[in-house]
């Protein structure tokens, strides 16, 4: 459960607050009318602070460095009216996890609490929450603190779950820009019209829909660091207007005329080879360089499976609440983690023991696993008595000795013969190590399902 303390002057806001925060979805809310009341209800068991910017006894901009003094760790989301807009951003300065405007509705409060106590959890954990002792979390650990002392731009180069924005929050927490505010941007999941509104802002009545001010991202991060996500996917217009951002240190809103500085550090991320878009035209090179002053690759959970056992016990200590008790796995299911390659990496890989966690109520077993697990396990461990049943499968001579024909060696024919040998080895191991129907396991195999059922009755050679 986690203990929201609410500033707000206005009874009726505090008591909207209380009903979409509700103890049903996790949280227990205290309220405060006053900042001199809110100073007394706060103690080192608040998970986070609802602050309303404007409050009739003390400023709230002074009351947020009090709480801070109180509790460096504790997020405060600070609350505003439109009006109030730039007072928000000097909060964000001050050391505000985030700000909302009113009025707010249920999804857009919920949303910002979650998102908000998430990054304080990652933030209290050793490490700035990157969970792992492995050569290659050490190394790349090193390679983040040597970049945070300087106010470079840094490129994070990984797959996609492979805690980019970890290590993006890692440098910032180290570096000088520490007390700033960190304001994440994922362009992949905003829309092409809205991305420049997302990115400078807007003003008032600049396109459709617009009722208000916004503070794009740019604003928000200022004196902190923006992370920007998946960059691959700006558009090229977006690129350019970036790249002038970056090297005047000035932006614009959309539908406005002012020049606002912003002092912004930029760490960027991508999870392909941005340097092969610019060779083929699909990415500026200018704006690359400015990007990659310096480029650390974060390595794939498929390369640090020593990490794994320590991540499961963090993952299952962190979901607790969700099974009553800190939970805890066999060494079986254990061991069909090791062995799986992870393409998802450690998000595929939190999500599979929140969800197994849930199904043993915190005991892990190899039943609670997914079932691709299981059937992955079953066919990458040769049977033991492969070698008997299928010695063609091993015998490499043999498979060489087939393709020789009037003194020549068919290639084409080794090659196929190996490949035919190789997939039917394949099903019937999944076969074996699975209860899927013919459909399913079609799907499974990304075969159709003729074509499997034609494999399966193909006789052994």
């Amino acid at each position: 459960m986690h203990k929201i303390l609410s500033i707000d002057d206005e009874e009726a806001i505090a008591d909207v607050i209380i009903r979409i925060l509700s103890p049903k979805d996790g949280y227990n809310v205290s309220t405060a009318l006053t900042g001199h009341d809110a100073l007394q209800k706060f103690d080192e068991s608040i998970d986070l602070v609802l602050l309303d910017i404007n409050l009739p006894d003390i400023n709230g901009i002074d009351l947020l460095k009090k709480v801070k003094r109180k509790n460096s760790n504790v997020p405060v989301v600070v609350m505003t009216g439109q009006s109030s807009v730039e007072l928000a951003v000097r909060a964000m300065k001050e050391g505000a996890a985030d700000f909302i405007e009113k009025p707010f509705n249920s999804s857009e409060l919920r949303k910002t609490v979650s998102d908000v106590l998430k990054t304080g959890n990652v933030l209290k954990q050793s490490d700035f929450g990157i969970v792992g002792g492995s050569n290659k979390v050490r190394q790349t650990m090193e390679l983040i603190e040597k970049f945070a002392r300087s106010d470079i731009s840094v490129l994070l180069q990984g797959e996609t779950g492979s805690g980019k924005e970890l290590f993006a929050r890692a440098m910032h927490a180290s570096s000088e820009r520490r007390d700033g505010p960190f304001i994440p941007l994922d362009c992949a999941t905003i829309s092409e019209n809205l991305f420049e509104s997302e990115l400078f802002g807007h003003e008032k009545g600049s396109f459709t829909g617009s009722t208000g001010q916004k503070i794009g991202k740019f604003e928000r991060a200022d004196g902190g660091t923006l992370f920007i996500d998946e960059v691959e996917n700006l558009t090229p217009a977006t690129q350019a207007k970036l790249l002038r951002v970056i090297q005047e240190k000035v932006i614009e809103r959309v539908g406005g005329n002012a020049a606002i500085k912003v002092d912004v550090r930029i760490l960027a991320a991508v999870n392909t080879d941005l340097m092969d878009l610019v060779r083929r035209g699909k990415f500026r090179s200018d704006l690359y360089y400015r990007f990659s002053q310096a480029v650390i690759v974060i390595p794939p959970l498929r390369e640090r499976k020593e990490d794994i056992a320590e991540l499961v016990q963090y993952f299952l200590k962190s979901y607790a609440s969700d099974y009553c008790e800190e939970g805890s796995i066999s060494a079986e299911a254990m061991g069909i983690l090791k062995t799986y390659h992870w393409p998802g990496n450690i998000r595929e890989l939190e999500n599979v023991i929140r969800s197994a966690a849930i199904l043993g109520d915190g005991i892990i077993e190899t039943v609670h696993l997914p079932q691709y697990l299981n059937v992955y396990q079953f066919a990458s461990t040769p049977p033991a008595d492969s070698v008997v049943s299928y010695p063609h499968m091993f015998d490499f001579n043999e498979i060489v000795s087939r393709g020789f024909e009037d003194g020549r060696l068919d290639i084409k024919a080794v090659v196929r013969d190996w490949s035919e040998t190789l997939e039917l080895e394949l099903i019937r191991r999944v076969m074996e190590g699975s209860d899927m129907k013919m459909g399913e396991l079609a799907r499974f195999l990304g075969l159709d399902p003729k074509t499997l059922r034609s494999r399966i009755k193909k006789p052994r050679t």
